[in-house]
């Protein structure tokens, strides 16, 4: 979920006639003892955390209040000796989110690690679903009991025992898979497996009242996946629902494999029995994909939530990308709290090291295919593979050439 840019060092002109706009949303939330604001930017469908403090100077932007009453008051009201260049700053950032009435200012230069997410990451928007998700969720409400929920949870650990005494001949299935050619479908049952993994994702989210906006299609670390836009579930005062709507795809996709593996179990035609350990190899690997956190997906956005840190990958990387700085020049580390260090330097020294290595592993392999594959099917989707790659490479280089460009000749 985006929060507020800090990095904006911009001179801010006519402070005192900042005014947020009137179509601005905020949601309170309660975390414990601590009470922070969700701004819902319904245009750009964009969600934004504010601390209490923050947004009480957030509150003040009427266009009624200089920089001189928003600090007093700031000082009166939380003893919170801030600066004018600090709430300066604050409100540059603001009006480069978008939020103020003011033009926002010219995006800054991105910095290299934004740069490669945006290659490794590649979304498509398809469809908008809330309409379809709407219409679904009457007959599916039955999957929100806490009886389902037992049944799924027995069936899942049952079926976790049943792999664990049965792994010989399962493995000898994936073997025969994979040597009679049935590997080559793997792609159908994977697809049917995400569809409804962010069906669930979206179901749940509309049970709990909020709108899901846009279904599509994902291309991340060169792998295909679909997608789901639950942010609105930020509209949630309560953790518990949001922490319930990132768990259900996961849930629903754990559920399907466990079935899929006590048909396996049952079935007595060994033509059936290939065909369940394809649905149990497709939702598996799409089940372990989804949990690692590493990649910005349900196993992220959890970790993200759990440790209430949002944007937690960017945030990381931008606050390990600035410790390093201060320490080879000998500056001061950047503040922030025990806990929000102690997840930036963690999550950042276990996602470069990843993110490098599938990046460099991706490009071999699809390279080597390409040059060394005799399959017809193999070399033509490493090579859509390739070029949605090198182009998304090519744009994201281009877009940051003309903003520099654009920033230059605001300059001038």
């Amino acid at each position: 979920m985006p929060t507020v840019d800090h990095h904006n060092q911009l001179s801010l002109i006519g402070g005192a006639s900042e005014c947020v706009r009137g179509d601005i949303e905020v949601v309170p939330q309660t975390i414990g003892t601590t009470i922070r604001y969700v701004v819902v930017d319904p245009k750009a469908q964009r969600y934004f955390v504010l601390p209490a403090e923050d947004y009480y100077v957030f509150s003040l932007l009427d266009g009624n209040h200089s920089l001189e009453d928003i600090s007093g008051r700031l000082k009166l009201d939380y003893g919170l000796a801030a600066s004018l260049a600090t709430i300066e700053r604050f409100i540059l950032r603001l009006r480069a989110a978008g939020l103020l009435l003011t033009a926002p200012e010219p995006s800054r230069r991105p910095r290299p690690y934004e740069l490669l997410n945006k290659v490794l990451y590649l979304r498509v928007k398809a469809i908008n679903p809330d309409r379809l998700l709407t219409f679904i969720l009457p007959y599916v409400k039955m999957l929100f009991t806490p009886l389902f929920v037992i049944v799924a949870c027995i069936l899942i650990a049952s079926a976790s025992g049943l792999i664990v005494t049965h792994k010989s001949k399962l493995y000898s299935d994936m073997r025969v898979v994979v040597k009679s050619g049935l590997i080559v479908w793997l792609w159908l049952p994977s697809l049917v497996a995400a569809a409804l993994h962010e069906c669930a994702h979206g179901c749940t989210c509309k049970y709990w009242g909020c709108r899901v906006k846009e279904m599509g299609l994902l291309l991340i670390y060169f792998c295909p996946a679909l997608y789901c836009d639950v942010t609105d579930a930020w509209r949630l005062a309560d953790k518990k629902p949001r922490l319930l709507i990132m768990v259900a795809g996961g849930l629903f996709e754990a559920f399907i494999w466990a079935v899929a593996v006590h048909l396996w179990i049952l079935a007595s035609n060994p033509h059936i029995q290939l065909v369940l350990t394809l649905v149990i190899m497709a939702s598996g690997a799409v089940l372990l994909l989804n949990f690692n956190p590493l990649i910005k997906l349900d196993g992220y956005y959890i970790l993200s939530d759990l440790l209430d840190i949002p944007n937690l990958r960017s945030r990381s990387l931008r606050f390990t990308a600035r410790t390093v700085k201060a320490v080879l020049c000998r500056k001061a580390i950047p503040r922030a709290a025990m806990k929000e260090r102690i997840a930036y330097l963690g999550y950042a020294g276990f996602a470069v090291p990843f993110s490098a290595y599938f990046l460099c592993a991706g490009t071999d392999r699809l390279i080597h295919t390409m040059l060394h594959t005799k399959n017809t099917w193999a070399f033509g989707v490493s090579a859509i593979f390739m070029t949605l790659f090198i182009s998304k490479l090519a744009i994201t280089i281009a877009e940051h050439i003309a903003r520099k460009r654009s920033k230059q000749q605001a300059r001038a």
